[in-house]
């Protein structure tokens, strides 16, 4: 009970601790292990697959329309063979 609580807390030099530091944060990393994930600022392989794909997705969403629209059956319009018909008289009563 005689002692005195003690109200200075005792910091570590910045130095020091910079110096020891230093010297671990500078050497060669230890060899990956064969779970780690790369390192690398871009994924270019990933990239590289999406881009592909998202390539191929507009090729099929611009060229699909024209296909399908090729692919439909025509239809020829019903008044066509009243017309002719309707021509091939009008041309008897003339020639009459």
């Amino acid at each position: 009970m005689n002692e005195a609580p003690k109200l200075l807390v005792e910091w570590s030099s910045p130095w020091q601790e910079f110096i020891g530091s230093i010297g671990p944060a500078l050497g060669r990393s230890p060899v990956r292990l064969a779970g780690e994930a790369q390192t690398g600022l871009f994924p270019v392989r990933g990239m590289l697959v999406s881009w592909g794909m998202e390539a191929i997705f507009l090729a099929v969403l611009i060229l699909l329309p024209g296909r399908l629209a090729n692919m439909r059956p025509s239809v020829p319009a019903a008044h066509t063979a009243q017309v002719r018909c309707h021509l091939l008289l009008r041309g008897r009563t003339a020639a009459d």
